[in-house]
């Protein structure tokens, strides 16, 4: 079937941003859940957009029907720190540590 091979390669290339994401989302969750400050409201909305990241994530992994490779790490996200993949609901400020 002609451009099936690129539509895959597409799909497979949505669903590493989509991990990349997700990680960061629940990099997100994990440091809501441990500094001081961060209230209720702001904690259930980064869980809220982790779990949104989430179920994206498995259906582009069920679309492809398989795990692509290449997928990040959490060291490929710290290292890199790119502010786009990082997933913050509106009005959460880090403290000035952060």
């Amino acid at each position: 079937m002609p451009g099936s091979i690129d539509n895959r390669h597409m799909l497979e290339q949505r669903t590493i941003a989509a991990h990349r994401r997700y990680l960061a989302a629940l990099m997100e969750v994990e440091r809501s859940e441990t500094e001081t400050g961060t209230d209720g409201a702001v904690h259930s909305a980064v869980e809220a957009a982790h779990e949104v990241r989430f179920r994206v994530l498995c259906d582009l992994i069920a679309a492809l029907g398989y795990v692509p490779r290449g997928l990040a790490r959490r060291s490929d996200l710290i290292a890199g720190s790119d502010p786009s993949m990082r997933a913050k609901p509106e009005g959460y400020a880090p403290h000035a540590g952060a």
